[in-house]
């Protein structure tokens, strides 16, 4: 009795192992997942904010475009075509004297 006793005690012990090996693998398969999930994630959020990023840079750019087709028109007018010709060329109309103040070196 003792010999069987001690055959279904084998039996279920190596039952519970067999349990506890099954629950070790499944622990350890939810903890990949959960791992390669969460590399993912931050991948997917670093992205992201690389994507944020470049639309904001985007958004500046469009701005900056826009204020220099402004600028671009108003140098186009007769008045901006007017005063390049006056400030970087020093050109004057008919009938002006144009003055320059003399600045003295320093030595």
């Amino acid at each position: 009795m003792a010999s069987q006793d001690r055959k279904n005690l084998q039996v279920i012990q190596g039952h519970k192992n067999r349990i506890t090996l099954k629950k070790s693998i499944i622990i350890i398969c939810i903890l990949l997942l959960v791992f390669f999930s969460g590399q993912r994630f931050i991948k997917i959020y670093q992205q992201k904010q690389v994507i944020d990023n470049l639309k904001m840079e985007l958004e500046n750019e469009r701005i900056r475009n826009a204020q220099l087709e402004k600028e671009i028109e108003k140098l186009q007018s007769p008045e901006g075509i007017e005063r390049i010709a006056r400030e970087q060329l020093g050109l004057v109309k008919e009938n002006e004297i144009l003055i320059k103040p003399i600045t003295v070196e320093e030595k």
